[in-house]
């Protein structure tokens, strides 16, 4: 979602679950000696009426009883992103500001978050590296978080082999100064060049209390989980 426009990562549960940033507009730079650059900007939108019912006289509209988030937000939260990156040779990275404005979306006092992100990668033959890390801040220090990923793959003809570990650590509320790990590897085996059997396993230790469970998934107290993964897919 870094970068594209896309609104993956939502701060404000007035935003829904929208897959972009509403009345938006980006620019993405040519590409200079490696180097580009975007920015992405929308607009916050606060119009709804926070009336506690609707008026037939008047004409007003109450936000509580005839909008709602499950047929789309009614409220926006201001959008702006920018975004550097550079690509050459073996060496792919990219660095992200994002801000998000809650404040007054929905009638709520809301707050300015602010992401950080870098990600890169770097390729050493039939083996690559990825390097992840992230930061989210809230003006009013209700969210603290800073994560960081290492993985790697390893292509042997057919076979593609990977693995991954990280850690998110909060330093706000009663999660304060507690970490959420995941360690997982996986392999890919390729049939052809659009189909390919695959395998996961993943091992979650959630203590900060940072990752939504499915109502069905088994957690135990210590919010440790693993997952496996079996299948086939194809590209077409």
């Amino acid at each position: 979602a870094i970068g594209s426009g896309h609104g993956a990562i939502v701060r404000s549960n007035y935003s829904g679950t929208a897959v972009r940033s509403d009345n938006s507009f980006q620019y993405v730079s040519p590409v200079f000696s490696g180097f580009d650059v975007s920015y992405l900007q929308a607009n916050k939108q606060t119009k709804a009426n926070n009336g506690a019912s609707a008026s037939a006289s008047t004409g007003l509209i109450a936000q509580q009883s005839q909008f709602t988030s499950a047929l789309g937000a009614y409220d926006l939260m201001g959008t702006k992103e920018a975004s550097v990156s550079y690509t050459n040779g073996p060496l792919a990275a990219r660095f992200t500001n994002l801000k998000e404005d809650t404040q007054q979306v929905g009638g709520s006092t809301g707050t300015v978050f602010t992401t950080n992100t870098l990600g890169a990668n770097y390729a050493l033959g039939d083996a690559k590296v990825f390097l992840w890390n992230q930061s989210i801040k809230a003006a009013d220090d209700s969210v603290k978080t800073a994560g960081t990923t290492v993985s790697a793959t390893y292509t042997m003809g057919a076979t593609v082999l990977m693995a991954q570990t990280g850690s998110v650590k909060s330093s706000a509320g009663a999660t304060n100064g507690l970490s959420s790990k995941m360690t997982s590897i996986g392999a890919d085996y390729n049939l052809s060049k659009t189909t390919a059997l695959y395998g996961r396993y993943e091992s979650i230790k959630d203590e900060a209390k940072l990752i939504a469970a499915a109502a069905t998934m088994d957690v135990n107290a210590s919010g440790t989980r693993t997952r496996l993964g079996l299948g086939i897919r194809t590209a077409f």
